[in-house]
């Protein structure tokens, strides 16, 4: 019997497969996509290449990733490779064209898929920083290119005099790169330092988030950090108090709004939603509304019933899905009216409900919730 260390000193894992297709950007530059899964790993890679300009884009993609904004469960990365196979084999039958965006470091792919209300599947592939070596090879590559090409500058050009040619070019293109990448560098750090302190300041003084949690639901709101998020408390039951008209007449018509929630068991639950509450009496729709448990870091998007994103009434506090799938009740820190139910709008997988008793509806008492608005400048 092979022990586990001999186990560990077998070959790594090849890939089982591998996806390509073309896609063009906009502005018509031609890429080829290989997709490919290695182990529990989905790799997207490509490169472009023009003249001294060399780009390699490379993203790695674990099975929890990919699910986060799918409500399919899949057991591993092959059963989910399988799906962009059959997806890319329809598309080519239907002759549907999968679609390139450049962004300023990253590109994004979207692939049409027609899987219920999934219209698109996207990841981001990022680009690979080059080293100092690879630059240097990518310019004395495409010199080699230019005297291979010219038949006649090899007749003129004496070995040596090419020789030193290139170097003096590769040195003056060398340090243009670098004073680049020393802007670009110096541009990056400025930014993650805003950037850094932008999410440490979401949420500011609240009494249910962690610190260290800020990041994970800026990236829920805004998945591919397109927008500027910034946040301002708008009710808090401890402050506030917890009758359904006032939280009502601290958050209507204020814009986006996120809800953090303490159950009296410890449980941290909420939700989001892009609509103003306003306290109509009726069922609203939100295409990018979602539910979560901060204790389990999941998120939870709608998978059907999507009229039905939130219920804005006006004896009612927060209240999402059809059902409800999430519902805080007016007294809530007096009472155990409020509570969850299980996959009415929003898909919980694997879970019964939001905290995850075992009952498809689970009542709670609340100790307290914040209301934050969301400011979005894009």
């Amino acid at each position: 019997m092979e022990t586990a260390n001999n186990l560990d000193e077998a070959k790594p894992i090849q890939p089982i497969s591998t996806l390509e297709l073309e896609v063009k950007t906009e502005d018509s530059v031609k890429y080829l996509i290989k997709i490919s899964n290695i182990g529990e790993k989905l790799n997207l890679s490509t490169s472009y290449k023009s003249g001294l300009i060399c780009q390699e884009y490379f993203s790695q993609y674990d099975l929890k990733t990919l699910l986060e904004n799918i409500p399919f469960s899949f057991k591993s990365i092959e059963d989910y490779f399988l799906l962009l196979e059959d997806t890319l084999e329809n598309n080519k039958e239907r002759k549907l064209e999968s679609k390139l965006k450049k962004e300023k470091n990253f590109l994004i792919l979207e692939i049409p898929a027609k899987l219920g209300r999934i219209k698109e599947i996207k990841f981001i592939i990022k680009e690979k920083e080059l080293t100092e070596k690879e630059k240097q090879d990518n310019i004395l590559e495409f010199l080699d290119k230019i005297y291979l090409e010219n038949q006649e500058l090899k007749k003129k050009v004496s070995a040596f005099q090419e020789l030193e040619k290139k170097i003096n070019v590769l040195q003056t293109e060398n340090e243009k790169i670098k004073e680049k990448l020393e802007q670009t560098q110096k541009k990056y750090e400025e930014e993650n330092v805003k950037q850094k302190e932008r999410i440490k300041n979401l949420f500011k003084d609240s009494a249910i988030v962690k610190l260290d949690e800020k990041k994970m639901i800026n990236d829920w709101i805004d998945p591919y950090n397109e927008k500027n998020i910034t946040s301002e408390l708008l009710f808090r039951t401890s402050v506030d108090g917890d009758n359904a008209a006032t939280f009502h007449n601290k958050c209507n018509n204020k814009g986006p709004t996120i809800t953090f929630i303490k159950t009296t068991a410890g449980k941290r639950i909420g939700g989001f939603t892009m609509v103003s509450w306003s306290s109509l009496g009726n069922y609203r729709e939100d295409k990018e509304a979602f539910i979560f448990a901060l204790d389990t870091y999941q998120k939870f998007v709608q998978w059907r019933n999507f009229n039905y994103a939130i219920y804005d009434d006006s004896s009612y506090g927060p209240t999402f899905g059809n059902g409800h799938d999430l519902v805080i009740a007016s007294g809530c820190k007096s009472n155990t009216n409020s509570y969850c139910n299980s996959n009415y709008s929003y898909g919980f997988y694997n879970s019964y409900n939001l905290i995850n008793t075992g009952n498809q509806q689970t009542t709670f008492q609340v100790a307290d919730y914040e209301v934050y608005l969301i400011k979005i400048n894009k």
